[in-house]
């Protein structure tokens, strides 16, 4: 449940303050749609409550949008900073990068929640929230000085 995860709530609190130390008042606060028209499923009882947060990952519908920018797999593919690489980010040899986890859950078991692969795919895999070495890639939307 993105809702009452821990991921949202690092995301918000923690991360927030140690990513943007100053500057954070120009991050803006961001609906998102956790229906289950963005989960990829016809049918999925895991999805949640709509949220509002500054800083938020992406929904499965989102990675898939050309809005976003994602417009095939390329455009989904990501290498870890060096920071997740020193945290044991999984980190794919063929290509330098990375996988990341959307908020919407997977129909098919608690827990279990899409991601994007180093090939810019979007899988499950039945990849639990507690598999280790799957980076998460922030988004937010932020304001421009004037």
């Amino acid at each position: 449940n993105y809702e009452r995860s821990e991921i949202r709530e690092w995301l918000n609190k923690d991360f927030i303050k140690i990513a943007f130390p100053s500057g954070s008042e120009r991050i803006l606060a961001t609906d998102g749609d956790n229906s289950l028209t963005t989960t990829g499923s016809k049918s999925n009882r895991y999805v949640c409550e709509n949220t509002s947060d500054r800083v938020f990952l992406l929904s499965y519908q989102d990675c898939e949008s050309a809005s976003y920018g994602f417009s095939d797999d390329v455009s989904r593919q990501c290498a870890p900073t060096d920071y997740a690489d020193a945290k044991g980010a999984y980190k794919d040899s063929s290509n330098g990068n990375g996988w990341y986890w959307t908020r919407s859950p997977y129909s098919r078991g608690s827990g279990i929640v899409w991601g994007v692969c180093s090939v810019g795919s979007l899988y499950t895999d039945y990849r639990y929230v507690g598999f280790g070495g799957i980076c998460v890639r922030p988004s937010l939307r932020i304001t421009v000085a004037e």
